[in-house]
């Protein structure tokens, strides 16, 4: 267990190290806790607001930041300002430990408070105003400050999802749900007692795959309802079950499913759904921004370029619409479907030649095959 944990810790730290060195200018201030402040100093060259040398200065520094942490956001906002601190790295036991080596045990906050910036920043960044969330694994999570103080867009739409920032998930594993659950004698104990948790949903959401590829939708669901039971945010149960509503013409129930989606994390997935299911109802503005929106966000999602494409080609847009199509052939070169649609738009857009050209290739292609 100890080779896990060093592994795991190890892994962690050089994934936020590569973020810093590819994401941050060489002068942005890293704050972080005082252990993990030498190797960012080293390894990035940043400059580090707790420093390696403890004398008096960052002695008091490291006090108020530790204190800080454990009061609103706004407050710990004012520290951050007083330094210009850049990017915050919020390490998971800065909430959830309470040992007599923790931060926690050290500034006497053991009162755990819904309102504490360390609070908000494991389990709810979607409430922060001052601390936007721009990367995370399973040990860490960076913020970068916002000096404007404005609203953010859905900062917990990003990366995969993982237990360990999962309120109602690690509530679950707790003896009960009405105990308050964070008292653990190593946070990440707790990240591994996640994973067991979340091996075991995992198996019950490969199971429900298995049947929905069958077209076996009320066994299927029936897994990825045993899935929730365990973890009732996982995004991916959520999306398999709004394309099942959608196969079974339950349009209202797909929408619900796919926003659910959507609201844990962002997936250009979910995005296509709810896209597919306004173009169904006859909503093509908003089924078009849906698709021009994914495709923002995700350039190479081909299921959106292509029918961003037949979108454009009803509106005569047919450079646009070749554009895509051609797009989606340079991501899936196999997908003869998109070279059916590429012929129809050369054809209708006059360029018989290069029609000619494509309908060759396909048959090249069918040959291979």
């Amino acid at each position: 267990m100890q080779e896990e944990e060093f592994v795991n810790r190890s892994e962690a730290g050089i994934d936020v190290i590569n973020w810093i060195n590819s994401n941050t200018a060489t002068n942005d201030s890293i704050l972080t806790r005082y252990a993990f402040s030498p190797p960012i100093l080293i390894y990035t060259g940043r400059p580090v607001h707790l420093s390696p040398v403890y004398d008096g200065i960052t002695a008091k520094r490291a006090e108020e930041f530790n204190s800080a942490y454990y009061e609103n956001e706004k407050d710990f906002f004012e520290v951050c300002k007083k330094y210009e601190v850049k990017y915050y790295v919020y390490y998971i036991d800065m909430h959830l430990s309470d040992t007599f080596y923790s931060t926690r045990y050290l500034v006497n906050k053991m009162n755990y408070n819904e309102d504490e910036a360390v609070y908000n920043m494991h389990f709810h960044p979607e409430k922060l105003k001052y601390f936007k969330l721009v990367h995370q694994n399973e040990i860490f999570r960076i913020f970068k400050v916002n000096y404007k103080g404005a609203p953010l867009n859905n900062p917990n739409q990003i990366g995969e999802y993982l237990p360990c920032y999962d309120e109602k998930a690690l509530k679950k594993i707790n003896r009960s749900d009405t105990e308050f659950l964070f008292r653990w004698n190593d946070a990440y104990d707790l990240y591994l007692l996640g994973n067991q948790y979340y091996a075991k949903a995992n198996k019950y959401y490969l199971e429900g795959s298995k049947d929905e590829s069958k077209r076996l939708f009320a066994e299927a669901e029936t897994w990825y309802k045993k899935c929730l039971d365990i973890f009732p945010l996982y995004p991916k149960v959520y999306i398999n079950l709004g394309k099942m509503s959608l196969m079974e013409g339950n349009y209202k129930q797909a929408y619900s499913y796919y926003k659910k989606a959507l609201s844990i994390t962002y997936s250009s997935e979910a995005q296509y759904g709810v896209a597919i299911l306004n173009l169904i109802h006859g909503f093509k503005e908003e089924g078009k921004i849906e698709l021009e929106k994914i495709i923002k966000k995700d350039p190479s999602y081909v299921p959106a370029l292509i029918d961003l494409s037949v979108v454009y080609r009803k509106e005569r847009r047919y450079n646009d619409a070749i554009r895509l199509c051609r797009k989606a052939i340079s991501y899936k070169p196999d997908y003869i479907k998109a070279y059916y649609i590429l012929v129809e738009l050369y054809n209708e857009a006059g360029r018989h030649d290069l029609a000619d050209k494509v309908n060759k290739e396909i048959e090249d292609r069918k040959q291979i095959q």
